[in-house]
This record gives C-alpha cells, sequence and structure tokens, in this order.
C-alpha cells in the first residue's frame, strides 16, 4: 500500500509543478501583453515592418528604373530639339544677311547707277 501512496504522491507532485508552470507561463504572457508583447510577437512586428520597408524600396527602385529611360528619352529628344533649333537658326540667320546683302546691294545699284 506504501507503494500507491508514493504513486500517488509523485503524480500530485507532478500535477502541482505542471500546474505552477502553466500558471507561471500564463502570467508572463499576461505581463508581456501589458509591458507591449513578448520577444516573438515583437519580431513578428519587426519582421512585418521590415516586409513592408523591403516592398517599399522595391516600388521605389522600380519609379526609379522606370523614371531614369524617362530621362534619358527626354534628354535625346532636347538634343534633336536643340540641333534642329540651331541648324534652323543658322538658316535663317544665312537667309537674313542674304537679303540684307541684296537689299544693299540693290540700294547702292539705285545711288551709282
Amino acid at each position: 500500500m506504501e507503494a500507491i501512496d508514493h504513486a500517488t504522491m509523485a503524480a500530485l507532485v507532478g500535477a502541482v509543478v505542471m500546474f505552477v508552470n502553466k500558471a507561471t507561463a500564463a502570467l508572463d504572457q499576461w505581463s508581456a501583453r501589458k509591458n507591449g508583447g513578448t520577444t516573438y510577437d515583437n519580431l513578428k512586428k519587426a519582421q512585418s515592418q521590415i516586409d513592408d520597408i523591403d516592398k517599399r524600396v522595391s516600388i521605389i527602385e522600380t519609379k526609379v528604373e522606370t523614371m531614369d529611360g524617362t530621362i534619358s528619352a527626354m534628354s535625346e529628344k532636347v538634343d534633336r530639339f536643340h540641333r534642329d533649333m540651331m541648324e534652323f537658326r543658322e538658316e535663317s540667320r544665312i537667309n537674313a544677311a542674304s537679303i540684307r546683302s541684296y537689299l544693299q546691294g540693290k540700294k547702292e545699284g539705285e545711288t551709282n547707277g
């Protein structure tokens, strides 16, 4: 009968130890929630924030690549426009000089003639 008493006593001590462990774990979780969360919760939040930042950075990188292509295309267009404008300016300058010299020659021919 003493063997049953020892077995019962061991079972009771085991149950009490398990109850104390569960109560301590529950108390730890309650105090962690009260203080802002457990380390695991905080790590999950931090990882979520890192994932959000990573998504934002990838979106920004994509937009920068798009803008780089757009800026390159605009630069080429500005270069072409500048070249065309300078060619037109030079042709206009030559035409204006030609007209001036023609008119000046005609005026000098009338005074000499």
